[in-house]
């Protein structure tokens, strides 16, 4: 299911990016993990991404195997 809000609301962001000549970052978070400092966090979102049936527990520690 595509998501077209949120393709709406990132389009928006990039084009605004492109006037100020600045660039945005988008950081995805889920609890206390992001998608910059968590490697869990990072795996689910490349699997949700490549169309898997993932879920996410936002309680799971980084430290936790």
């Amino acid at each position: 299911m595509e998501h077209k809000g949120i393709n709406a609301l990132l389009s928006q962001f990039y084009t605004m990016s492109m006037l100020w000549r600045d660039s945005i970052d988008v950081v995805l978070t889920n609890g206390q993990h992001t998608s910059l400092g968590s490697e869990l966090y990072q795996q689910y979102l490349d699997d949700k991404v490549s169309g898997k049936q993932v879920t996410f527990d936002a309680n799971q520690d980084e430290d936790q195997d």
